[in-house]
């Protein structure tokens, strides 16, 4: 391992947060024209009713907290850096 950080340009990290967001929309998009079909697994008393309520709500949550991370690391951090910058 070389220890070096690789810095994420605004760029690419806006990309990445619109790229997240796209998949977010995709994912309850998918979740809502399939929401018979996933109500009827989630009244079912199977195992597949806890284990598909789970992975939704992880799944949802880690596309939509990886867009809102990135979208918010290269705009409000960097703003708030250059505010201390000023004040200084």
């Amino acid at each position: 391992m070389s220890g070096k950080k690789k810095i994420e340009t605004k760029r690419a990290g806006l990309l990445k947060a619109l790229i997240y967001g796209v998949a977010s929309v995709i994912f309850y998009v998918l979740v809502f024209m399939n929401a018979d079909h996933i109500l009827s697994i989630l009244f079912s008393k199977t195992i597949k009713a806890p284990l598909l309520s789970m992975s939704l709500a992880l799944l949802a949550s880690g596309l939509y907290g990886t867009c809102t991370s990135k979208l918010l690391k290269h705009t409000l951090e960097k703003a708030l850096k250059s505010q201390q910058l000023r004040e200084e």
